[in-house]
């Protein structure tokens, strides 16, 4: 989802997405990752944003830990950690500090990211980071676990970091919100694993680690999970048979849900198109490039809108659709235009495309979760 194509002519690589799901103990998980060295960023411009609503709160939390002072050593294993950081900074932390890519871990490439950090977070490379830096009581793990490829290594690695006596704090997104409201957008090659509440926990004690606190933080495509771990658990994990049940029941539904929504949008948009005319889609991120790739709508769809000039004139990973300014929605004819958007964003941006909407123009979301889905199916698109 990050190859934005220059021109047609140029080949990308393709795998298969294939998603699965262990039955000890209910964990989705891709059963075939895209390598990592795949996965980097073309561009340096490419970037991602993890909510940040919730860190000020997280922050007061962490403030109330037993042992961990205004002088305790915190450490983020990624930039993803760098907002709470700067806001444990900004509440009198002064020993705060994040792993170097290309120091410590001896990442040499500037475009690589969370994709190749993951897979470095080795025993070996942290004895280094504790000899250079000391070691920290207090370790942050801010989305990044869901993209390990090797998820018990990168573990063992955080494990040796935050050592017997420190805390570990681990954020992922949630995916219970993802399957009630069958948002397949959310599926992502860059994301292996996908954690409910259950599934979280579990993995977490399964790996040694006993939960100080465990909170789920709301938002509106996908909660935050948030865990304080300290290692020492000696209790086996357990998975009751009921709950086990429950994630496979949930994830069977979603699977079968997958190719009625697939039918009824193809059905929809072929139907809008002879009526009405051209869609577009307003959002070039991944989880759009997703949505339009999984359902197959490329040929639905005429052009993306985004006003982020580095994807302007470009071409879309996989469909190859083009990327156009905000001014295409009033130059190419188009009456329907597709959110691609996040929900909680969806009226502030819309206030721009007033314009737009006077003249008959329709927005509807991709995402079951907005006030202004597009209602096709039961649940998740109910008729209309």
């Amino acid at each position: 989802c990050n190859r934005f194509q220059e021109s047609v002519s140029n080949a990308e690589p393709v795998y298969p997405m294939v998603l699965g799901q262990c039955h000890a103990c209910g964990l989705v998980q891709m059963t075939n990752p895209v390598p990592a060295s795949e996965l980097k960023p073309l561009y340096d411009w490419v970037s991602y944003r993890e909510p940040e609503k919730h860190l000020d709160q997280l922050v007061d939390i962490l403030c109330s830990l037993s042992g961990v002072t205004l002088a305790s050593s915190i450490c983020g294993v990624s930039h993803a950690d760098t907002p709470l950081l700067n806001r444990l900074k900004d509440r009198g932390f002064s020993n705060t500090w994040n792993i170097d890519p290309h120091r410590d871990l001896g990442i040499n490439d500037p475009n690589a990211g969370i994709e190749t950090i993951q897979g470095k977070i080795t025993e070996e490379n942290v004895n280094s980071i504790i000899q250079n830096h000391g070691k920290p009581y207090v370790v942050l793990a801010s989305f990044i676990l869901e993209h390990c490829h090797y998820l018990k290594k990168f573990i063992a690695g955080l494990k040796r970091l935050a050592g017997p006596h420190g805390y570990l704090i681990i954020t992922v997104p949630g995916f219970e919100k993802v399957l009630v409201t069958y948002d397949f957008s959310a599926l992502w090659e860059e994301h292996i694993f996908y954690f409910t509440k259950i599934t979280f926990q579990h993995c977490l004690r399964s790996c040694g680690f006993s939960l100080n606190r465990f909170m789920s933080f709301p938002y509106a495509l996908e909660d935050c999970l948030t865990a304080i771990c300290q290692t020492g658990n000696e209790v086996p994990a357990f998975m009751s048979s009921i709950g086990l049940e429950n994630e496979i029941s949930q994830v069977q539904i979603f699977t079968d849900e997958f190719f009625k929504t697939r039918d009824s949008l193809g059905k929809f948009f072929t139907d809008y198109r002879k009526t009405y005319g051209d869609i577009a889609l307003l959002g070039a991120g991944h989880r759009s490039c997703i949505f339009i790739n999984m359902f197959g709508l490329q040929k639905h769809i005429k052009f993306v809108v985004d006003d982020d000039s580095h994807k302007q004139d470009m071409l879309m990973p996989g469909s190859l659709l083009p990327v156009y300014g905000s001014a295409a929605l009033y130059n190419e004819g188009v009456r329907l235009c597709l959110l691609g958007i996040n929900p909680e964003s969806e009226e502030n941006v819309l206030q721009v495309f007033q314009d737009f909407i006077q003249k008959g123009g329709e927005f509807y979301s991709i995402f079951p979760q907005s006030n202004r889905a597009l209602r096709i199916r039961h649940i998740l698109y109910t008729a209309t």
